[in-house]
């Protein structure tokens, strides 16, 4: 075959045509900052970013969603420097990571599960899924500059369901000193409260009470955590309200194991 000019021409671009018309895999949208930015954290100390802003590579999306993935509570925290600071990724981040640490400390085994692409984003799959344990969905991805920013969970945006702690621990007493990690409203309707806490007493218990933005008062439905912390140790603590509204303020109470003392502290989830 007599090769043209021409010919040769389209040849040559072949290849750009095939790989425009490859998919990348999911990809992300620009950020509103006051939909992507997360109740209780220091955004204004979060250094500006430089970086134009076309969103994160497809292998710092698929790391993130690794990581959350992994059922390894630090990989989970390091996949909060993934994301924008001080963003609803960061903190999503940072409750998971919580949440899992609470579920290993009260003797549950880490969960490593399925990561799969959907359409416009991933889906975290269980080992054994089925209709009542399903995939959970990450679609809607928004970043700010070269970071992932926010999301959707199962097609409900985070903003007003998710917050921060201030990074400050409260003393219960001579007991203990707890610090709030965050609070996340689920899909499932479930509030959840995750805690750090270190122990001055021995056998110290601690339980937890939440009134709602609205007044109403719930004690939690369950708990994952340690049964009690010995003298001198720590644990991660994750209180669960079904039903109960975001927002509300949360009274963890701490219990010596003699029985003899009792203390509390008050915490905003907003």
């Amino acid at each position: 075959m007599k090769l043209t000019k021409r010919s040769m021409t389209i040849i040559a671009l072949l290849p750009l045509f095939i790989l425009s018309g490859c998919n990348s895999g999911p990809t992300t949208t620009p950020a509103n900052d006051s939909n992507a930015a997360v109740a209780g954290s220091d955004t204004t100390s979060a250094a500006p970013t430089t970086a134009p802003d076309n969103g994160p590579s497809g292998e710092d999306l698929r790391a993130y969603f690794e990581a959350i993935a992994s059922g390894d509570p630090q990989e989970m925290l390091d996949a909060a420097e993934l994301a924008a600071p001080g963003s609803n990724a960061a903190a999503y981040a940072t409750y998971y990571s919580a949440v899992s640490q609470a579920f290993r400390d009260s003797g549950v085994p880490s969960e490593n599960e399925n990561l799969k692409e959907v359409d416009g984003g991933f889906a975290l799959c269980p080992e054994y899924e089925s209709e009542d344990n399903p995939c959970t969905e990450f679609t809607n991805l928004q970043h700010k500059g070269d970071r992932l920013a926010d999301f959707e969970t199962q097609g409900k945006k985070l903003k007003g369901r998710i917050s921060l702690g201030d990074g400050t621990a409260q003393p219960l007493g001579e007991i203990v000193e707890a610090e709030l990690i965050a609070s996340y409203k689920s899909v499932a309707n479930d509030l959840i409260i995750v805690f750090d806490a270190s122990s001055n007493s021995a056998g110290a218990i601690l339980s937890a009470t939440y009134v709602a933005p609205d007044g109403r008062q719930a004690n939690s439905s369950l708990y994952y955590g340690p049964l009690e912390l010995d003298e001198g140790s720590f644990g991660t603590f994750a209180f669960y309200f079904e039903g109960a509204e975001f927002g509300g303020d949360v009274t963890l109470e701490a219990y010596s194991g003699d029985g003899y003392d009792s203390a509390s502290a008050k915490f905003s989830t907003n």
